[in-house]
């Protein structure tokens, strides 16, 4: 991920789903479903996009929308929309934790896999400070 994109994941680390924050929430949750579904970072096959759905939005959807991310998209956002004008948000305020928890969980497993642990062999890296200050010395000789 960016660093722009770990800003966010912090951010809904720290923030609490309350029903006074729906707005934001909702225009913060556009954006990560957007992410989530157009991009094959998290879903290789629109076909994947259908557990997503049932598991973590709790929506069954028919078949004919996995064949389109756009259109799968725009119903998930309309859905998401209807839940967030309607009068009882625990719905809407529920399926943003489960998206938030999943980025969350998404997140910390490509840090786990892109950050091993990698030991620097410390001879190595003294003999290449002293190869680079030797060609220094030979590109800008020092007067004497």
């Amino acid at each position: 991920m960016k660093k722009d994109e770990k800003i966010i994941i912090d951010n809904i680390k720290k923030q609490p789903f309350r029903e006074n924050h729906a707005y934001e929430i909702f225009l913060l949750m556009t954006g990560v479903l957007s992410k989530i579904i157009f991009t094959d970072l998290f879903f290789k096959k629109n076909i994947e996009l259908e557990d997503f759905t049932k598991d973590i939005l709790n929506k069954e959807y028919k078949q004919y929308l996995f064949k389109s991310r756009t259109l799968l998209y725009s119903r998930i956002i309309r859905d998401l929309h209807e839940e967030y004008t309607h009068d009882d948000k625990s719905i809407f305020l529920n399926n943003t934790k489960n998206i938030s928890t999943f980025v969350l969980n998404q997140y910390d497993m490509e840090f786990e896999e892109k950050e091993p642990n990698v030991k620097r062999n410390p001879s190595k890296t003294n003999h290449t400070k002293e190869s680079i200050k030797s060609w220094r010395n030979v590109i800008n000789p020092k007067e004497e």
